[in-house]
């Protein structure tokens, strides 16, 4: 009676979300009320008693509201409000048969929000449904955008770190996070200045660099397992130039965000390419010495031309065609192959004996000369090998007449990186042509390796390999 006043819309649209525990032990008047209920609330959560009551707003974490008799059977309303106020201050309105003074004294100690006297009227209950609903959505509101202002702050914590990440570095830096762009530094945006390109649009399958052979064109090319691929070109104002590109992974957001570092590797590229470039004159001259010195015999019959038609098709396809390690091995014959395994053995050997030269220490490098000597004997029997003969074999040479005592102190670092760059450069080489077999081309180490053995002996002549000429970028 009387639920139907002018306000009631305005109430239920401020309760029709809310779930209620209501606790009451009298089925009848439980009956009754459940159904006024329903029409200002989402979901009702009935009770017998006090014990059942506590049983369901624990069982249940989005309660709103507890509407609750006094008098109940096995724990009374006041009791139940009483451990529910241990965990939490959810809004309680007790409704009671009775005017007493200890009740409200005890519902003040409980904190109780409002209260009702039975009969329930109508006009007082909707008026306590309208302010307990204000109170609750306020604090829902200050909840939500409490969580939001921190969210934010986070957010711009979060993103003020991220920049001063990217900022710290001198070289070009962008940041994604998957396809979205979180943040570029200064250096990163002047690369751009003079292009179309919109970076504030950019995704990392945007295409930002221009095209050149082994260089990416977006940032999506990366490529993990292929650092050595990871290189971008730029057509600049000024010039041209490369960066090799470093991806680190940072947690933003709970996402995995990608920075993306520009090195810029231009004149190390230039001289890369130039050193190249005088490497095949001088590999050239220097190669065919040493084959006067270390194959007379051979060079001899070519000069004499006295080779069979037979190895003049030979030599004619070894130059013409490039060999995989998957076809010479399968046109060398068993006891060719086993006699080849010797070259396993001598890489553990050669492991060996450099352990000491990382601290100066060459005292065994005439047994290192000696081991050289027996690489370079176990591939002459390999044509295909020649070039690569006459390189280890040279080195073996050069390290059984050299004297340690000449070369500077300062240069030992420098030796020894070289020899361990041979070491390694054959074991590697002896695995991916004779083990895994899937070298396209037998030949690939030949000229990097003639290139090192040609720096040691520069190196103790004392000479400087190469010297850079600036003016020579325009070449480049």
């Amino acid at each position: 009676k009387g639920i139907d006043m002018a306000n009631m819309k305005e109430v239920v649209a401020l309760t029709k979300n809310f779930k209620i525990l209501y606790a009451e032990d009298d089925l009848s008047i439980q009956h009754e009320m459940k159904e006024i209920f329903s029409m200002f609330f989402k979901e009702i959560f009935v009770a017998n008693d006090g014990v059942e009551g506590l049983e369901l707003f624990n069982k249940h974490e989005d309660i709103d509201l507890i509407i609750s008799d006094i008098q109940m059977p096995n724990m009374n309303g006041l009791d139940m409000a009483k451990n529910i106020r241990k965990t939490s201050d959810i809004p309680i309105l007790m409704i009671t048969a009775f005017n007493d003074q200890d009740f409200f004294i005890k519902s003040i100690d409980i904190k109780i929000d409002k209260y009702l006297l039975k009969p329930v009227d109508s006009k007082r209950m909707v008026e306590a449904f309208f302010e307990i609903a204000n109170n609750i959505n306020e604090k829902k509101l200050y909840i939500k955008l409490k969580a939001e202002d921190e969210q934010r702050k986070l957010q711009e914590k979060e993103q003020d770190t991220i920049a001063n990440i990217a900022d710290a570095f001198v070289s070009p830096a962008i940041i994604y996070n998957s396809d979205e762009l979180i943040y570029y530094s200064k250096p990163f945006m002047e690369l751009f200045s003079l292009t179309k390109i919109d970076l504030k649009s950019s995704t990392p399958k945007t295409i930002l660099f221009d095209e050149k052979r082994s260089c990416m064109r977006s940032l999506s090319d990366y490529d993990e397992n292929n650092q050595l691929n990871n290189k971008v070109y730029l057509k600049q104002k000024i010039g041209k130039r490369i960066f090799k590109v470093i991806r680190k992974e940072i947690i933003f957001n709970d996402n995995p965000t990608q920075i993306y570092i520009l090195i810029d590797i231009t004149m190390e590229e230039y001289q890369k390419i130039k050193i190249e470039s005088y490497l095949i004159s001088l590999e050239s001259y220097m190669i065919k010495s040493k084959k006067k010195e270390l194959l007379p015999e051979k060079e001899e019959m070519k000069n004499n031309k006295i080779l069979t038609k037979q190895e003049n098709n030979h030599l004619r396809k070894r130059h013409s065609h490039v060999m995989t390690s998957a076809e010479l091995v399968a046109s060398m014959d068993q006891f060719l192959l086993e006699g080849l395994q010797e070259l396993d053995d001598l890489d553990n050997d050669f492991n060996d004996s450099m352990l000491l030269f990382d601290e100066g220490d060459f005292s065994n490098l005439s047994y290192v000369s000696e081991l050289m000597q027996r690489y370079a004997d176990e591939i002459y029997i390999v044509e295909q090998f020649e070039d690569l003969y006459i390189s280890i074999k040279s080195l073996a040479d050069i390290l059984s007449t050299l004297d340690i005592s000449l070369l500077d102190e300062s240069k030992y670092g420098e030796f020894s990186l070289y020899l361990n760059s041979v070491r390694e450069d054959l074991s590697l080489w002896r695995k991916s042509i004779f083990v895994d077999q899937q070298t396209d081309n037998i030949h690939y180490l030949d000229s990097s390796l003639f290139s090192t053995v040609l720096h040691i002996e520069l190196l103790f002549n004392g000479e400087d390999y190469i010297e850079l000429d600036e003016d020579d970028l325009e070449f480049f």
